[in-house]
Order: C-alpha cells, then sequence, then structure tokens
C-alpha cells in the first residue's frame, strides 16, 4: 500500500506504510507554524520590538546611536570699522606731557644729561625697555628713541620735527622722552 497524503485544511495527516499495525509506529502530528489560523481561536499578535500595546505609553527604542536633540549653532560677530583718517588712524595725536624745556620738573636728569649724556642715554633706552646698548649701536640714537616714544604713544610730531630737535638740543630731547616714561608708567599720561 502506498502513502496517502491528504490535504484538508488546517491539518496534514500521513498514512504509514502497512498500515497501524506496526509495533513501531508513532502517529505524526502536524507542526504547528507561528502563522498558523487554529479554528475557533482568536488570532495571536506576533511579538514586535516595535508594537504597540493600547493605553500604554511608548517605550523608547535602545540604538546603538545617538540622538540629535539640539542642532549645533553659529555665532556671527561683525566688527565695524570706524571710518578713521589715514595719518591718524588711533585719534588725533596728543602732546607731550612735558615740554621741551621742563628741566625743573626732574633736576637730576637735566644734570645726568649735561655732565654725562652717553650713560644717561644708555639709562633712558633701558627705562623704555631697550637694550641698554641700543644707544652705543645705532647713529642718532636719541632721534630714533624719540621717534619710537612718540609713535608708540600717538604723540603729535613728525621724524622732522624729532631730527631737527634733537639736532639744536640733544639733552632736552632726552630728558622730555625720559620724563615722558616715566609720566606713561605712573599714569599721569595717556599711554
Amino acid at each position: 500500500m502506498e502513502p496517502m497524503v491528504t490535504n484538508q485544511p488546517n491539518q496534514s495527516k500521513l498514512e504509514p506504510i502497512g498500515g497501524t499495525d506496526n509495533p513501531l509506529h508513532v502517529p505524526m502530528q502536524p507542526i504547528p507554524s507561528p502563522h498558523s489560523v487554529v479554528p475557533n481561536q482568536p488570532m495571536q499578535p506576533i511579538p514586535s520590538p516595535y508594537s504597540v500595546v493600547p493605553n500604554q505609553p511608548m517605550q523608547p527604542i535602545p540604538s546603538p546611536y545617538s540622538v540629535v536633540t539640539n542642532q549645533p549653532t553659529t555665532t556671527t560677530t561683525i566688527i565695524q570699522l570706524a571710518q578713521g583718517n589715514f595719518r591718524y588712524p588711533r585719534g588725533a595725536p596728543r602732546d607731550w606731557s612735558t615740554p621741551l624745556c621742563g628741566c625743573c620738573e626732574s633736576c637730576c636728569g637735566c644734570l645726568c644729561a649735561c655732565f654725562c649724556f652717553p650713560c644717561y642715554e644708555c639709562y633712558v633706552a633701558s627705562k623704555m625697555g631697550e637694550s641698554c646698548c641700543t644707544p652705543c649701536c645705532l647713529a642718532n640714537a636719541t632721534v630714533v628713541m624719540r621717534a619710537y616714544v612718540r609713535g608708540r604713544h600717538n604723540i603729535q610730531g613728525s621724524l622732522a620735527g624729532d631730527g631737527c630737535t634733537t639736532c639744536c638740543c640733544p639733552m632736552c630731547v632726552l630728558c622730555q622722552i625720559s620724563r615722558e616714561v616715566d609720566n606713561i608708567r605712573e599714569g599721569r599720561a595717556a599711554p
């Protein structure tokens, strides 16, 4: 006898060879599928990590990736430059804090400049933050020092004026530079 396969809805049945008298016979049951429909029973939902349960809040889904909640922002700073004068980009220049012949303000400096000009020149260079050897290495060091102080601290004048003033009275110029540096350090003159 041949095996007979009969297909009936929701059931599978195989007849064993030789009938049911076989001692080794084990009745075969159909393997239920997780998606099979069983009559007279309600359908069971397929479990999913994304399933929604009514009347319960949704649970966050674990993810190996991070979620960006705030977008990066950039700040743009606009700097407006005032339309200034080409000759005076730092504003109107100021005058020297002491006059050229203000020797009474520092009598000691005037005496040093008169009797030991090279030593006093080295001393003033070191007060300005330069090497004390600068006057020994530069020709017309007093003109250079005057122009440096005048340019750095926005003091009124010109290079030609610095040269002429230094040629006429180098000792008074050196004393004026020294007083200006002292006044700026002590806050009596604008830096």
